[in-house]
């Protein structure tokens, strides 16, 4: 028993004796470790002074050793169950694997910086697909760019910031390990890389942050183009064909309505229709959805020239109406015409041609000699500043056309009040008088649509310009749309206007409308060309009330 007890004890002893060995062992290789951990952040400060990215590959190298062979000691110690507090060096054995995790997180920030240096041409192909994608979606506000301008943005600064927390988490390494060095901060001014990278993240975030703000408005925005403007355009068109196509098939089968006289409403009705075909569905898919309706600079300049030449053709074919009652009210009118021969439907077509001319001279300004199809910024392209157009329409469509129908209602006003004094008859002065009175109500409720529709529409325009107010948000927006909305409806409230004030297309309406209606044999009357028993009144008072 005593021999096994002390063959026992010897292996014991031996055994201890083995393990305080490699403790031994691993306490001289700790402090090796040290050593060679402090080598090796001494060989990378002399990476990050140089800025020679082949010897970073080297130093790395050393570091990563560091690393595993520190794990593989405290894997050992752990296996032989050291139990003292306190290393040689005076340190407590908890701190080394804290130090470890330490120098690992120093490592991966050393590796981020390090793979960053070696790839500039990949972060620069990285920030040229960011100013691909961010530079269009911040000049046309599309939404569906700006999905994918933002998704991008994002991926792209959020890599420039991990590069710019790995230099910053070196930094705080080289003041922890070498805080009266002057390198750390300075080493960046070695890598031209990092000191773009800064740039590069300072100009992504004001990017992003000017995206998201946009991407904000335009989210508020897709309620309009979604739910609100579909339901109220087709509204508009639905209504506003029903009624002008109504008015053509009344030209086109009522032989008493295609006058002389009334060519002009006809252009009216021609004018309205090419603003609902035309007009309305291209204002809404070229803003909403610009992306599908690219075309090139020749076609786009005719497609906003002709948008355009309807929207003012139209107005002033309400002025032109104007001016012709109060021509034929004005008996000098009547004397140059009788001298010249000129028939109603040659002087009506003189009225159609200048209508058109004059539509030409507002619009092609703005959009030949403006170069309105150039997607570059204002300043940088030739399109005239915005101030500069809103003022052009805002004094022709608010100022000019609706003084020209207020002067030309009034002229005709008053010589309708002469010319009533003049006529014989108390029967026949009652009967021209009303006559010439449901003429210039016709007249007089284009006009006040007219004003309705259009002036709102420019007066916006220019206040919101003149303010540089933001029209996405919502205030702004909702009132820019009810502009829109009014403007569109011009086509919509021209043949309400005549079927309020004016018997010769208030029946036709009712018979076309409401077949429940009585057919009547024919209209007795118009309001552009009066027909009555011509044996009791002379040409010259029938052509008045012409």
């Amino acid at each position: 028993v005593v021999s096994s007890v002390a063959s026992i004890l010897l292996v014991a002893s031996a055994a201890e004796e083995d393990i305080q060995k490699k403790i031994g062992h691993l306490i001289s290789e700790d402090a090796n470790l040290n050593a060679t951990t402090k080598t090796a952040w001494r060989n990378i400060t002399e990476f990050l002074k140089s800025g020679d990215l082949k010897k970073g590959d080297i130093r790395l190298n050393t570091m990563e050793t560091c690393i595993k062979e520190r794990k593989k000691w405290l894997q050992e110690i752990i296996n032989v169950s050291y139990s003292e507090e306190l290393l040689a060096d005076g340190s407590s054995f908890e701190n080394r694997n804290t130090n470890l995790q330490i120098l690992e997180k120093q490592y991966k920030s050393l590796k981020n910086v390090y793979s960053f240096l070696n790839n500039c041409s990949y972060m620069e192909a990285q920030n040229e697909e960011f100013l691909k994608n961010s530079i269009p979606f911040i000049n046309t506000y599309e939404y569906d760019i700006g999905v994918s301008s933002l998704e991008v943005t994002r991926k792209y600064l959020g890599s420039l910031k991990i590069i710019k927390s790995s230099v910053h988490d070196v930094n705080k390494f080289l003041v922890y390990y070498y805080p009266n060095d002057t390198l750390h901060s300075a080493w960046i001014r070695n890598f031209p890389c990092l000191v773009q990278n800064e740039k590069y993240i300072e100009n992504a975030s004001e990017s992003l942050k000017e995206q998201e703000s946009i991407m904000s408005r335009l989210e508020a925005e897709l309620v309009f183009r979604d739910y609100i403007d579909p339901i109220i355009y087709i509204l508009i068109l639905s209504t506003g064909l029903v009624w002008n196509v109504m008015l053509l098939i009344m030209f086109a089968r009522r032989k008493e309505i295609r006058t002389a006289a009334n060519i002009m409403i006809f252009n009216i009705v021609m004018g309205d229709v090419m603003n609902l075909i035309f007009n309305l569905p291209l204002q809404y898919f070229g803003y909403y959805y610009p992306q599908y309706v690219k075309l090139n600079v020749p076609v786009c300049v005719l497609f906003v020239t002709l948008r355009c030449m309807f929207t003012s053709g139209s107005a002033l074919s309400v002025v032109a109406l104007s001016a012709q009652r109060f021509c034929a009210t004005w008996p000098t009118f009547h004397n140059l015409r009788a001298r010249s021969n000129l028939s109603s439907l040659t002087i009506t077509i003189i009225y159609i041609l200048f209508i058109w001319t004059a539509a030409s001279s507002i619009v092609l300004p703005d959009t030949l000699g403006d170069k309105v199809c150039d997607d570059k910024p204002i300043g940088k392209s030739g399109r005239k500043s915005a101030k500069i157009v809103t003022l052009h329409e805002f004094l022709i469509y608010c100022f000019v056309l609706p003084g020209l129908m207020l002067i030309f209602t009034l002229m005709t006003a008053r010589r309708l009040r002469k010319s009533a004094r003049e006529i014989p008859g108390d029967v026949r002065h009652k009967f021209h008088e009303e006559a010439r009175n449901r003429g210039a109500k016709v007249v007089t409720a284009l006009c006040i649509v007219f004003t309705i529709s259009y002036v709102p529409f420019f007066m916006w325009g220019r206040i919101a310009t003149e303010l540089n107010l933001d029209r996405f948000q919502i205030p702004y927006k909702t009132l820019d749309n009810i502009t829109y909305y009014l403007l569109f409806s011009n086509p919509c409230f021209n043949p309400l206007a005549l079927y309020v004030t004016s018997n010769t297309f208030r029946r036709p309406f009712n018979e076309y409308m409401f077949g429940w209606c009585k057919k009547r044999r024919g209209l007795e009357r118009t309001d552009t060309q009066i027909s009555y028993d011509t044996t009791l009144s002379t040409p010259n008072q029938q052509e008045s009330d012409i």
